[in-house]
């Protein structure tokens, strides 16, 4: 028998995982900056090049505090703009901003799996009777 480790030919288990991280991180840099510009659009202060930003990081999916409750509030009542006002976007932003998190593969996944969830937990609850 060959030891696969003796032929050099180790596979790469994590290099899906990998790329998917680098893409996931990608992503979160690209929307700290895009928060930091609307910020400074709306007259907010963001010091020099330092942003603090809460991070939520659960099954290799990375997502900022703001997109964390933007989800909470979705299961709500699934309408996108009260969604974002009630997460802390600007209210003249909040549709937009719902499109566009609604529209990220993230964000979506999130809201799709927090639903099914929620659907099962539903369909285990015993109705009096």
């Amino acid at each position: 028998m060959v030891n696969m480790y003796d032929t050099g030919k180790v596979p790469d288990i994590g290099a899906q995982a990998g790329k998917e991280r680098t893409a996931n991180m990608s992503k979160l840099i690209a929307d700290v900056n895009g928060h930091a510009r609307a910020a400074r659009m709306q007259g907010e202060h963001v010091e020099g090049e330092h942003v603090h930003v809460h991070v939520h990081v659960a099954d290799g999916k990375v997502l900022l505090d703001q997109q964390q409750r933007f989800i909470d509030e979705y299961l709500i009542d699934c309408n996108g703009t009260q969604t974002a006002i009630r997460a802390g976007y600007a209210k003249h932003s909040a549709q937009p901003v719902s499109s566009r998190l609604l529209l990220n593969d993230v964000v979506a996944e999130e809201i799709a799996r927090r639903q099914k969830q929620l659907s099962e937990e539903a369909a285990n609850i015993a109705l009096p009777g």
